[in-house]
């Protein structure tokens, strides 16, 4: 526990917020939490060692598939898929406690607990896919967009049981794969994906997601896989747009700081400075250009985080330093 939540707890006790009791059970479980998210040898073991057994399982299962699933009639086959996912998913609820340790804000379970969740998550998400896939095949219905539809639904589902870094990537990549489909890989596709993009930015702007950093960064991403979608060929949309991705991520940087705002605004730019000196100096100097202008911008964004960090920490001293007497 850090002497600032210390400070923290008995300035609402001071306040009248908190009585001594409380405080007590606050810092108790404060210390309980540290403790728990401590890595130890013995639990960074266990933990590698449940990944291996998870691995071993999924294994087993693609060897049983392999030997026997051609023996199988596909309503079999999509009965045993259904049953692996609904394992899987269970396997995460038990993993982080139970019903008490799903469906909240941020995680009770340790950190280990919620990333191997997470994993038999995933897991389940792709095997539930397959199931859909299969039966869809089975009833002559081939549905891209059901199958697609099917992972974001499970992929939200997941996360909202357990939120985690590892749910919010399989989010990410199951809404782009959603939007490919749904637009039949079109040129659609791109204002598709600048849309999810934008509600990224949305949802970690109003700090809604177990990590912000990781909603800036997969809309940052969607962002400029949406823009360099845009038009047939060597469209003008492309760096023009990469261009405003970057530059909306530099304006959020402004209200929500977070490091990896400035860094990705600043590599959206840089990727769409060097598609406009590759297409204009048709491959001569352009490309030591490029070099040099990414080097450049990657320098100065890294030395104005620097910058802006040092100071961040500065600023709490300095005003620590001051002494304001409340005299009732």
């Amino acid at each position: 526990m850090t002497q600032a939540v210390a400070v923290a707890v008995e300035r609402l006790v001071a306040d009248g917020v908190l009585s001594p009791a409380q405080r007590d059970a606050v810092l108790h479980a404060t210390e309980e939490a540290r403790r728990d998210a401590r890595p130890t040898f013995g639990r960074a073991l266990a933990e590698a060692v449940a990944y291996l057994g998870a691995a071993i399982v999924f294994a087993g299962v693609v060897v049983l598939i392999d030997y026997g699933w051609d023996d199988l009639a596909q309503t079999g086959q999509v009965l045993l898929l259904v049953v692996a996912a609904g394992c899987s998913i269970a396997g995460g609820v038990v993993v982080v406690g139970g019903c008490r340790g799903i469906f909240r804000r941020v995680p009770i379970a340790p950190a280990g607990r919620v990333r191997l969740a997470a994993i038999l998550f995933a897991l389940g998400t792709c095997i539930g896919c397959a199931a859909v896939a299969i039966a869809l095949d089975a009833a002559d219905r081939e549905s891209p967009a059901a199958v697609a539809l099917t992972g974001l639904v499970l992929a939200l589902l997941t996360y909202l049981m357990v939120p985690s870094v590892i749910g919010l990537a399989l989010i990410g990549v199951a809404a782009g794969v959603t939007a490919a489909v749904l637009a039949d890989y079109s040129h659609w596709t791109g204002a598709l994906l600048l849309v999810i993009a934008a509600g990224w930015f949305a949802v970690a702007y109003r700090r809604v997601l177990v990590a912000n950093w990781a909603g800036y960064l997969i809309g940052g991403v969607t962002g400029v896989v949406g823009a360099q979608a845009l038009g047939e060929g060597e469209s003008a949309w492309q760096p023009s747009v990469t261009a405003v991705v970057g530059l909306v991520a530099l304006a959020l940087a402004f209200a929500r700081w977070e490091p990896v705002l400035v860094i990705g605004g600043a590599a959206a730019l840089a990727i769409a400075l060097g598609e406009v000196l590759f297409r204009t100096t048709d491959g001569g100097v352009g490309v030591p250009a490029i070099v040099i202008t990414v080097g450049l911008i990657v320098l100065a964004v890294a030395i104005g985080v620097i910058v802006r960090e040092q100071r961040g920490r500065e600023r709490p001293v300095a005003a620590g330093s001051r002494c304001d007497l409340d005299v009732g």
